[in-house]
């Protein structure tokens, strides 16, 4: 439907917004809402750009006829091709979920095992998302990480880079960092290396006792109140 519009430049930026897969139900809210947005911005912009451009291709009065048409049609169309995105990416969404919890038949039981949350021990209500994602560290080596204790998960988003979704696991033992498409663990940090964390301009700084790997170790957020609660969680881990 956006080709109704017969906007080049709408069209782009539609394009773009909606090319990465979301990975999770709410990246896909998330892209539909922005391009219900960019459609209703560009609705009335449209308005105006439309007839300045086709009278500058066409003369005054053919080109201020054909530049409304334009404008009128996307008004109409833009804003209704952003609700049409923002339920086929909410449903492209779902999709990647169910299929990023699914593991294979036969390593899976009923039901991923109920979390054990905090210093505490103590258990909440039973959350499949943490149930699901502590069962897939628990098999990383089963060995090691049979009896973790979760502290808090965090899905990290970075501004700069529209490819950059991952997870921040915290365990009581170790703390895992996650990229969500490939599920590959792209770094783990025994807590007991921990010696201090801070805030920087990019987000999270984590300082090392020793130089068990990069020290110190940046972890990149953009959003201010998840950088807080992410360094209120690691210095309560400390404590």
């Amino acid at each position: 439907m956006s080709s109704l519009s017969v906007d080049p430049v709408y069209q782009q930026e539609r394009e773009r917004l909606l090319s990465a897969r979301p990975l999770l139900v709410w990246h896909g809210v998330w892209q539909g809402v922005c391009s219900v947005a960019l459609g209703g911005q560009h609705a009335v912009i449209g308005l105006v750009r439309e007839p300045v451009r086709s009278v500058r291709q066409q003369g005054v009065l053919k080109g201020v006829l054909s530049g409304m048409t334009k404008g009128i049609t996307g008004l109409a169309t833009k804003p209704l091709t952003g609700l049409m995105d923002l339920f086929s990416k909410t449903a492209e969404g779902l999709m990647s979920t169910a299929t990023f919890l699914d593991d294979k038949p036969s390593n899976l039981k009923q039901r991923s095992p109920r979390v054990v949350y905090g210093h505490d021990q103590y258990i909440q209500d039973y959350c499949p998302i943490d149930s699901s994602f502590c069962d897939f560290y628990r098999r990383l080596e089963p060995q090691k990480y049979h009896s973790l204790m979760l502290l808090g998960v965090f899905y990290l988003e970075y501004e700069p880079d529209p490819d950059f979704h991952y997870q921040l696991a915290v365990f009581q033992e170790k703390t895992f960092m996650l990229h969500l498409r490939t599920r590959k663990v792209l770094w783990k940090l025994n807590m007991a290396d921990l010696h201090s964390v801070s805030r920087v301009h990019e987000g999270v700084k984590l300082k090392l006792k020793r130089s068990v790997q990069e020290n110190p170790l940046v972890i990149y957020i953009s959003d201010s109140a998840l950088c807080e609660s992410v360094v209120s969680l690691f210095n309560s881990a400390l404590l």
